[in-house]
């Protein structure tokens, strides 16, 4: 997937999600879909922690995994061509 990013001119990383190399305050949001699925429950609060920490505004997260449940979903096309999916998750 990292190399069908980079050939389409895309900036794309591949690394452990333990041991991540962004500085803070690096991006406006993050999308963890299935990716906490992988990883060892007593695991997870750290990588949470890091994850907001990399956030520039300490609000929006999208996380997916066995732990919740999506409650609502909706995909919303902006007039620039930008598509916004929108989850709403409570906690199994």
């Amino acid at each position: 997937m990292v190399a069908l990013c980079r050939q389409k001119g895309l900036i794309a990383y591949q690394m452990d999600m333990e041991k991540l190399v962004f500085d803070n305050d690096t991006f406006d949001g993050i999308w963890a879909y299935v990716s906490l699925v992988h990883m060892q429950k007593n695991k997870i609060g750290n990588v949470l922690k890091k994850i907001s920490e990399l956030l520039k505004k300490k609000e929006l997260e999208l996380l997916r995994s066995q732990f919740f449940v999506i409650v609502h979903f909706t995909r919303v096309e902006a007039g620039s061509g930008s598509i916004y999916l929108n989850f709403l998750c409570v906690k199994k």
